[in-house]
């Protein structure tokens, strides 16, 4: 069986990432209209809300996964092991920040969901759960 080399690796890995962010976007543009008149405007628009924010997180995901390989691979060649080490300890720091923002975001939502400084009495029960 045939090695990749490390570089050749890493593009086709990135290629694959940013085909899966085209056909994600091009499956939401053609599939629209298509949950709008199945939905009903309200439960579209929840779910649209929620579609945009795992977008965005895919899209912070990609962009530090890919600083990650950049800066380990360089770390790597410069101070061997223990380089790697010191970004795995950087890049874990700054994932447990993003997660503790949005578990405090989370935690802030429902507190205003239920303290009603975002009401929800024009919604049904169906669409309040």
């Amino acid at each position: 069986m045939r090695k990749l080399s490390e570089n050749k690796t890493i593009l086709i890995a990135s290629l694959i990432s940013y085909a899966t962010f085209a056909i994600n976007i091009l499956v939401t543009i053609f599939y629209t209209p298509f949950m709008l008149e199945k939905l009903g405007d309200t439960e579209y628009g929840i779910r649209s809300f929620a579609l945009s924010f795992s977008n965005f997180t895919s899209l912070l995901g990609l962009g530090i996964s890919s600083s990650y390989l950049r800066f380990a691979n360089v770390a790597l060649k410069n101070e061997g092991q223990s380089g790697v080490e010191r970004i795995n300890g950087l890049f874990y720091k700054i994932y447990s920040v993003i997660s503790a923002i949005v578990l405090l975001a989370g935690a802030a939502l429902v507190g205003l969901f239920l303290t009603n400084v975002i009401p929800l009495n024009e919604y049904t029960d169906t669409e309040r759960m």
